[in-house]
């Protein structure tokens, strides 16, 4: 490179913190000059002369430096970032204004939710700062951290109504922590330009063993979850669309088979809860759905003050009717459009990603977390089975807060570096 042109290249980007946006600057900066001086050296200028020309158009570098690093600086998105406190908040706040069925005590649920709250929040704020582009340098250990966590539960876990976890620090983890770590497994998978052979081959097995064993522990919905979304995945995937169409067609073909199988496995207890949702007036179980058609019935728009027995699932997935019965469906209006807004946020910060590796990621987020509400609210209207699918943020719970958490933090993370790629 010229000596020149060096020495301004350096008093540039001394003013900009970020090597990647250092280099990113120092590369256009380059080509720039090349540019311009190969055009006045073929208008007869001599090279030095060329420099020094094009160096006093492009102004004082220190400004130039300072100009640059605004460009390139890291970004925080803080709309989706206020959204998502917002909704979070609104998630504890209902734990001590809103008064549960007397067989529900609201203070411990409070305190706890309070406290999965400010854990959730800490984490998202962690992730948001740490390059996610490390996950694509160490995705396979991701999947090894999936793969123990599925053997130590297979092996040594507790159970509750059939399903595995472990109770660790007074604190249950399921397979919603183990699909959160083969999905991020997954996105590295999609990312590592191995040969197509290979792609096939690991993209089926990343498929089906991961839901085999979601089946064999009797979390049917995760392996649901789970489907959809590394299908959603490979749809959006840097890929060319014969290897997208490839890996889709086997993967339905093979999962309608899985399906088949899935329905033998089902405890009776799931077909009855199934049965209650197809045929509510004929046969299964249709309490749940009448006790949530009551809730609307008696809901007004400022909500409704009179005592109600209900069931022990108001404070979980069947808290969005209770709310509305409670604060009315003026409350449930703006809490759905919260929650509306958070989604289209998402999907934007995904359109606007250009590095691959990081739309997976709010691909997968997005996704984990928008099937999250339809479901939740799907069940709520009568639309999707009630399967134990929590409103993200709001339903009491932990795990749920601190898993979502992480997604958003993971899309935030992505967000404030899409201007260096």
């Amino acid at each position: 490179m010229r000596q020149q042109v060096e020495r301004y290249l350096a008093q540039v980007t001394q003013s900009i913190r970020s090597t990647k946006a250092r280099a990113a600057v120092e590369q256009e900066l380059t080509y720039h000059f090349e540019q311009r001086i190969d055009a006045l050296m073929s208008q007869g200028y001599q090279e030095q002369e060329a420099e020094a020309k094009v160096i006093e158009g492009m102004g004082n570098p220190l400004t130039v430096g300072q100009e640059m690093a605004k460009i390139h600086k890291p970004t925080i998105d803080w709309l989706l970032l206020s959204n998502y406190v917002m909704i979070l908040g609104l998630g504890v706040i209902i734990f001590y204004v809103i008064t549960f069925p007397s067989h529900i005590n609201h203070m411990p649920l409070f305190s706890r939710q309070l406290i999965f709250g400010t854990i959730g929040l800490a984490i998202t704020l962690l992730i948001m700062f740490i390059n996610y582009r490390y996950l694509l340098k160490w995705w396979y250990i991701t999947l090894v951290m999936g793969g123990l966590l599925t053997i130590t539960m297979e092996l040594f876990g507790s159970e509750i109504s059939g399903r595995p976890f472990i109770f660790l620090f007074n604190w249950n983890i399921n397979n919603w922590f183990t699909m959160l770590f083969y999905l991020l497994g997954f996105a590295g998978l999609l990312n590592s330009r191995m040969k197509q052979g290979k792609l096939y081959s690991y993209t089926t097995l990343m498929y089906w063993l991961p839901i085999y064993f979601f089946i064999d522990q009797v979390t049917f919905l995760i392996a649901v979850f789970y489907f959809i979304t590394l299908t959603i995945m490979v749809l959006f995937a840097n890929l060319r669309w014969k290897e997208k169409l490839t890996i889709m067609t086997v993967q339905l073909a093979t999962g309608l088979a899985f399906a088949v199988y899935t329905w033998t496995q089902f405890s009776a207890y799931v077909q009855f809860r199934l049965s209650g949702f197809f045929f509510p007036n004929e046969q299964g179980d249709p309490y749940l759905y009448l006790q949530i058609r009551q809730l609307f019935k008696e809901s007004t728009m400022l909500g409704n003050r009179s005592e109600w027995g209900g069931y022990e699932l108001v404070h979980t997935e069947l808290i969005f009717p209770y709310l509305v019965n409670r604060l009315g469906w003026l409350f449930g209006a703006v809490l759905l459009s919260l929650l509306i807004l958070l989604l289209g946020r998402l999907v934007k910060i995904g359109w606007q990603t250009k590095d691959p590796f990081g739309q997976t990621l709010v691909v997968l987020g997005t996704t984990v977390i928008g099937l999250s509400i339809v479901w939740n609210t799907g069940m709520m209207f009568g639309l999707l089975p009630i399967a134990g699918v929590p409103l993200p943020f709001i339903s009491y719970g932990g795990q749920f807060t601190v898993i979502f958490s992480i997604y958003i933090g993971l899309i935030l993370s992505v967000n404030r570096k899409k201007q260096l790629n």
